[in-house]
C-alpha cells in the first residue's frame, strides 16, 4: 500500500512538473507584446554582455556593449554603435548604418557601403523572418516549439523565465558549416524578459556554448526603450565609405577578413 501511494504521489508530481513548464498568461502577454514591437515605427536599444573563459564567470574574456537608434518605417533609418573588448584590450571603432536604402559599415576602420536590400539579400533576412516565433504567425503552440519552458517568474512586476528548446538549432549548426575540427554546441540556453505597459522593455540571456571540447558561459542584456519616441537619428557624412561588390562575398568583404576567436 505504501509503495502504490509513493507510485502514485510520484506520478502526480512528474505530471504537475511537465503542466507548469508553460504558462498560458506568460506566453499570451510575450505575443500582445511582441505584436506591440512588430508594429513600432521607432526604438532605442542597448546591449551590453561578455563571453567568460570559464564556467564559474571568473574570467571575462571579452566584452561587449551597443547601442542603436531605429527608425522602422517603410525607409528604415538605423545607427549602431559597438564597442568591443577582448582579454582587456579595446577594439577599434564597429559600427554599422541605414540611411536612404544604403547599408554603411565601419569595421575596424574599414568603411564600406552597399545596397541595404543586397544586403538583405546576402544574409538571408527573409529566411530568418520566416522560420523565427517573432513571426506574423506565431501563436502559443509556435512558442511552446521554440522553448521548453516559459512562465511568469514574478507576475506582478511583469517577469518571464523561459528556457530555449535547443534542437531549433540545429539547423543552425549546419549553416555555420560545424566540423569535426571545429566544433561547437549551444549546451544550455536560458533568460528572462520584463512586460511593462505591453512592452518588452528587457531582456536577459545565460547561455553556454561549448566550442573545441571547452565551455563558455556568455550573458547579455537588452534593453528597449523610446519605443515610437525617436523622431530623428545622428548620421556621419559617409563620404569616405566606399562601394562595395554587390557579389555574394560581398557581406564577407563588409566584415573584413580578420577572424576572431575564442
Amino acid at each position: 500500500m505504501k509503495r502504490f501511494l509513493l507510485v502514485t504521489v510520484l506520478v502526480i508530481a512528474c505530471l504537475s512538473g511537465c503542466s507548469n513548464r508553460y504558462d498560458d498568461d506568460a506566453i499570451q502577454v510575450y505575443l500582445d507584446a511582441t505584436e506591440e514591437l512588430k508594429n513600432s515605427e521607432s526604438l532605442h536599444l542597448d546591449v551590453s554582455g561578455g563571453i567568460f573563459a570559464d564556467e564559474k564567470k571568473e574570467m571575462r574574456s571579452a566584452k561587449i556593449n551597443l547601442s542603436s537608434d531605429m527608425i522602422l518605417t517603410d525607409k528604415p533609418q538605423i545607427a549602431v554603435d559597438i564597442d568591443v573588448s577582448a582579454v582587456g584590450v579595446a577594439l577599434g571603432e564597429i559600427a554599422f548604418y541605414v540611411k536612404d536604402n544604403t547599408f554603411y559599415m565601419n569595421f575596424l576602420d574599414n568603411k564600406s557601403k552597399i545596397s541595404f536590400q543586397n544586403y538583405l539579400d546576402q544574409i538571408g533576412a527573409l529566411d530568418i523572418e520566416k522560420n523565427s516565433v517573432f513571426d506574423a504567425k506565431a501563436d502559443a503552440e509556435s512558442v511552446k516549439k521554440v522553448f521548453k519552458e516559459f512562465k511568469f517568474e514574478d507576475k506582478d512586476a511583469g517577469i518571464i523565465a523561459f528556457t530555449f528548446d535547443l534542437s531549433i538549432f540545429d539547423s543552425l549548426y549546419e549553416t555555420m558549416g560545424n566540423s569535426a575540427q571545429t566544433k561547437y554546441v549551444i549546451k544550455s540556453y536560458t533568460g528572462t524578459m520584463k512586460v511593462k505597459n505591453n512592452q518588452i522593455t528587457e531582456l536577459n540571456f545565460d547561455l553556454t556554448i561549448d566550442y573545441e571540447g571547452k565551455s563558455y558561459p556568455i550573458v547579455f542584456t537588452i534593453s528597449l526603450s523610446e519605443q515610437n519616441q525617436v523622431k530623428d537619428i545622428k548620421f556621419p557624412s559617409f563620404k569616405d565609405y566606399k562601394e562595395q561588390s554587390t557579389q555574394p562575398d560581398a557581406t564577407a568583404d563588409l566584415l573584413g577578413d580578420e577572424e576572431f576567436g575564442l
